[in-house]
């Protein structure tokens, strides 16, 4: 398969040159069990906390409140089902209310419908339709007395809108002190400065395959006396947080994904102005999603009257140039983006994602353009 231009990298990146050397290694050199007490697994063990202090570091958090997954999406079930649904919440509370911006990743909002099934009252929080953010002030209305938990993405992975993820903590700390607040940070790590004691937030979600590091990997970082209960049973790994022989080698890489990322900004803006000429001149109806004073450079999705999101979709793929119609979580099985209910999208209208990374080039930018601008034209000119 030709890949002309991959402008997908909100559903994943390729895996960066010093992040395989530094997974090779492993695979090649260290053969122990984390868990074992021999020189073997010593040595294994001292890979595992070197990684640990690197994603640490990065949120200016303690190693020891790095919680390694298998990704993102098992960080958040944690946060969500391991706080308030294990019976860990601040003040012991086994059932309450809980709110989830209505534009969360599906992590979020399934692990948010099982605390529902358990008996917990699930409220949505509405954001603004045209800017795509959650308010402040919205969120000081909707709190109660009895709400546990407060989950609000930093990034939101197809509008690309940064939330005001310190500003909601600090209403949550006034107004419900006993609520925790749980940040979906999957899409920001490594490309916005975010610091988990200068957040509030109580836990962030964070993910590998994300800054060009290998999938099925990520981590739950929490502030230090949170407690959390394993979602299922086994060992002691993880401090009894996450049983299952630890992922070294995945580990390790994420870690080297983390040392080595890096956004130049300044090319990721000047690269998605040229894509987004490209479909204006395609589609002059076409509507860029989310306020553009809080959108980050590097993802931005498309409203395309009359288009089926599928259609573009596979006619950009044919000719070599891959994006996306909205999270690559619920893309496969065609389900609703929940930006059609929460901003608006017409049922009629398809949606187009663009997004960017660290290794995306200037011949992905030209090839891409030029794709946008004629398969728009053919199938949803105006």
């Amino acid at each position: 398969m030709t890949i002309r231009a991959y402008l997908d990298n909100a559903a994943t990146t390729a895996v960066a040159p010093e992040v395989l050397v530094a997974m090779n290694d492993v695979h090649h050199n260290e053969l122990g069990n984390p868990s074992s007490r021999h020189p073997l697994g010593l040595a294994a063990d001292k890979r595992l906390r070197a990684a640990r202090e690197v994603v640490a570091g990065k949120l200016e958090a303690r190693p020891e409140d790095v919680t390694f997954t298998s990704g993102g999406t098992e960080a958040l079930a944690l946060a969500l089902l391991g706080t308030v649904g294990g019976g860990g919440g601040r003040g012991g509370a086994k059932k309450g209310h809980v709110l989830v911006s209505a534009i969360e990743h599906s992590a979020v909002r399934n692990s948010a419908k099982l605390l529902g099934e358990r008996g917990f009252e699930v409220q949505s929080i509405p954001v603004d339709r045209r800017g795509g953010f959650v308010e402040p002030g919205m969120v000081e209305e909707l709190l109660r007395p009895d709400t546990v938990l407060v989950a609000v993405m930093h990034v939101n992975n197809e509008t690309g809108v940064e939330q005001p993820v310190a500003d909601i903590a600090d209403v949550v700390r006034a107004e419900a002190p006993g609520a925790l607040m749980v940040v979906d940070a999957v899409q920001s790590f490594c490309k916005l400065r975010l610091s988990l004691p200068r957040s509030g937030a109580d836990a962030i979600a964070v993910s590998a395959h994300k800054i060009n590091g290998p999938k099925g990997v990520g981590a739950l970082v929490t502030r230090p006396d949170l407690a959390l209960a394993p979602l299922w049973g086994g060992g002691d790994q993880e401090r009894s947080r996450r049983p299952g022989t630890e992922n070294v080698a995945g580990v390790v890489g994420f870690a080297a994904a983390v040392e080595h990322f890096a956004l130049d900004e300044m090319r990721v803006r000047r690269q998605m102005a040229t894509l987004c000429d490209a479909v204006w001149d395609a589609c002059s109806r076409a509507r860029q999603l989310g306020s553009d004073n809080r959108r980050v450079q590097w993802i931005t999705t498309y409203e395309i009257p009359k288009a089926r999101s599928e259609v573009l979709v596979n006619a950009l793929g044919a000719e070599g140039v891959f994006v996306s119609s909205g999270s690559a979580c619920h893309g496969r099985k065609n389900l609703k983006s929940p930006l059609h209910d929460a901003m608006g999208v017409q049922g009629s209208s398809g949606l187009l994602r663009l997004s960017l990374g660290r290794l995306t080039s200037d011949e992905e930018i030209e090839a891409g353009a030029e794709t946008l601008r004629r398969v728009l034209t053919n199938l949803a000119g105006s």
